[in-house]
C-alpha cells in the first residue's frame, strides 16, 4: 500500500532498505526513488531449534557462501546500486 501510495505521488515512507532497493528497480521504476542514507542497520539470522544437530553445518555453509562471494553476487543481482 505505501509504495503504490508514493507511486501516485505525494506520499513518502521509511522502510527495509533491501525491500526498498528491489522495489524502486520494479516498472514503473522512474516512479519512485529512495533518498538519503541508511540510518539503521540489522542482519539477518536465522532461527533453528535449541542444540539443532544443523546449527553449525548451516553457519559454516553460510560462511562459504560469503567467503567465495556469492552472497555478494546475489546482492549485485536482486539489489543494484
Amino acid at each position: 500500500v505505501s509504495l503504490l501510495k508514493a507511486r501516485e505521488g505525494g506520499y513518502a515512507f521509511i522502510w527495509d532498505s533491501p525491500v526498498l532497493d528491489f522495489a524502486v528497480q520494479q516498472p514503473p521504476c522512474d516512479t519512485v526513488h529512495t533518498v538519503g542514507r541508511v540510518f539503521g542497520q540489522v542482519g539477518y539470522g536465522l532461527g533453528l531449534q535449541k542444540s539443532s544437530p544443523y546449527g553449525e553445518e548451516l553457519s559454516m555453509y553460510i560462511l562459504q557462501l560469503r567467503e567465495s562471494g556469492f552472497l555478494d553476487d546475489l546482492k549485485t543481482k536482486w539489489f543494484k546500486d
